[in-house]
């Protein structure tokens, strides 16, 4: 792997890449060049769970090693996506833009952005089946903090609305509105949350249409969810 001296150009041959026992990569090679001080990842294609994606990367060889690290995900359909309780996702397309900047070292610099969107996205729970017209987050991190500035899966039937941040503390705070007819809210905080009764929902400028608002707040060791405005909190404790 070059890192000093005259341009060069080099490869690495991977043969499997895996991480949490889910392969990226086999049998395949990552193109490398050198150009000091700046030693470059060019354009690497590589696949997560059937998706497609390309990674690029480029550090410099000066003090504290700046780097840059971008990933696409070209506008595609989003195969069937496990999700907890045996439910699953999917979407008719799906894209992704993200990138990355710093110092390694220095942790305060790290900047990133990423960016999503998704068209007819649905969700299944066993017989339980949301469907959505489309569906986007931007997200962001910024001097130790990373934000989930903007989620949200609209449809005319049902709608979730949603923001979080995490501090480098471990310290977190999220909102998440559901907005759907009073009737089907009832339903959704009932089947989410089995122990609730009477969920507390926020009325709108229309009867046909009604919030359930959950409002998150502690850290990741323990993290209390406010569920219904006025309503009963739930304590979360993280494993020790």
């Amino acid at each position: 792997m070059p890192i000093a001296g005259d341009p060069a150009q080099s490869s690495i041959k991977i043969g499997e890449l895996s991480v949490a026992g889910q392969t990226l990569a086999a049998d395949s090679q990552a193109d490398l060049d050198w150009k000091a001080p700046f030693l470059t990842l060019k354009p690497y294609n590589l696949t997560i769970n059937e998706i497609k994606a390309t990674l690029a990367l480029q550090i410099a060889m000066l003090s504290n090693l700046p780097i840059q690290i971008s990933a696409q995900i070209p506008n595609q359909a989003l195969p069937h996506i496990s999700l907890p309780r045996n439910g699953q996702a999917k979407a008719e397309s799906f894209a992704m833009n993200a990138a990355f900047r710093g110092l390694l070292l220095a942790p305060s610099t790290w900047q990133g952005d990423c960016l999503a969107q998704a068209i007819s996205p649905w969700v299944q729970f066993g017989e339980h089946t949301a469907r959505f017209d489309r569906g986007s987050s931007v997200t962001v991190l910024r001097g130790g903090q990373l934000s989930c500035v903007d989620a949200r899966l609209i449809s005319d039937d049902l709608s979730i609305l949603g923001n979080a941040t995490l501090l480098s503390s471990g310290n977190a705070a999220a909102a998440c509105r559901i907005v759907a007819p009073p009737q089907n809210l009832d339903a959704i905080a009932r089947f989410v949350f089995p122990g609730l009764k009477g969920p507390s929902l926020t009325p709108l400028s229309t009867p046909q249409r009604a919030a359930f608002d959950l409002a998150a707040f502690g850290n990741l060791r323990q993290l209390h969810v406010q569920l219904g405005k006025g309503g009963p909190v739930l304590n979360l404790k993280s494993a020790p």
